[in-house]
């Protein structure tokens, strides 16, 4: 038996096997950058179909388990959103654009008394 423990789901071989429901899950570590080299603080990522996620620190890493065979949904304000199918990794280093740049701003306001 292995010390590692995620909400009752134990460590073999090469991923996680959780007993309660028989699903092969793994862990993946990431990295977000933009173009420049930049890390970026508070991208989301989530396994696409569930509300499992995790948000990128300070360093722009993240951690989040995931089920053998996911995609998960990389966004972030300012950039394009991207989906990457996970299978089999458990280690990756994203660099997301730059998203459609607005030619314009209108603000509206009302004074009020």
């Amino acid at each position: 038996m292995s010390p590692y423990r995620l909400q009752n789901i134990n460590h073999r071989a090469n991923g996680q096997y959780s007993k309660q429901n028989n699903i092969v899950s793994n862990i993946i570590r990431g990295t977000f950058t933009n173009v420049y080299g930049d890390v970026l603080i508070g991208a989301n990522v989530l396994m696409k179909g569930t509300s499992s996620g995790a948000v990128t620190d300070i360093d722009g890493s993240f951690i989040l388990s995931t089920r053998n065979r996911s995609t998960i949904v990389i966004s972030y304000t300012g950039y394009e959103t991207q989906e990457i199918q996970i299978t089999g990794l458990s280690k990756v280093s994203i660099t997301l654009s730059e998203g459609q740049l607005l030619d314009e701003i209108v603000a509206t306001g009302r004074e009020i008394k």
